[in-house]
């Protein structure tokens, strides 16, 4: 975020990195004040229907996209509903990917890039991975999505750093957002046409 003085007057702008189902993808400058749908428009619209969002990168959260469409993309009114600006990313999941698989990549990827200096990252993370692993791929155990609810919300403040915390706070936002999905792949199947495409998931990587 960065905030722009232009001849004594403050213009709060900031830049954001647009990705997924919108028609042209990259970095925006973008007015703090514009809401979703004015930075989905700015990029060109929606390239097929969205489901969800993803606001701020991997330490940030899901949203389903029809409660924060006209929410302006502002850090304060961002934390007021429980979200962040964090990195400046937002990703739009299309209607047809799977929000668990979306999920799933990111996840492993942060338990990845564990320092594997303290339990929750080491021990914890990777077995969160595993678990979402499963579940994404439509093989979880009888107890996978109880399992994940509830260390997802034993792992974070745990940490020596806050790698764990970033990863339990946007785990826990999918959780919310894509419950029938996850409901669903507990029982070995998908509702969605299509998985996430792994080079959209690449996008946010390079800018997480």
């Amino acid at each position: 975020m960065a905030a722009l003085i232009a001849r004594g007057v403050e213009t709060r702008t900031g830049l954001v990195t647009v990705s997924g189902a919108i028609r042209k993808s990259g970095v925006q400058e973008i007015d703090l004040g514009w809401t979703l749908g004015d930075v989905a428009a700015r990029a060109g619209g929606l390239s097929r229907p969205a489901q969800a969002v993803l606001l701020g990168g991997y330490f940030g959260a899901w949203a389903p996209i029809d409660e924060v469409w006209a929410l302006p993309v502002e850090p304060q009114s961002l934390r007021a509903r429980g979200l962040t600006f964090g990195c400046g990313v937002v990703h739009l999941l299309a209607e047809d990917a799977c929000g668990v698989d979306a999920t799933a990549r990111i996840v492993r990827y942060l338990a990845s890039q564990s320092a594997r200096q303290c339990g929750p990252c080491v021990f914890g993370l990777h077995a969160i991975g595993e678990c979402i692993g499963r579940l994404a791929a439509r093989c979880a155990h009888a107890s996978d999505l109880d399992r994940l609810k509830r260390w997802t919300g034993q792992l974070a403040g745990r940490g020596g750093c806050k790698h764990p915390d970033g990863a339990a706070g946007l785990l826990h936002s999918a959780l919310t957002v894509f419950a029938d999905d996850f409901v669903a792949h507990q029982g070995r199947r998908c509702v969605r046409r299509s998985t996430a495409h792994p080079a959209a998931v690449g996008q946010l990587a390079a800018v997480a």
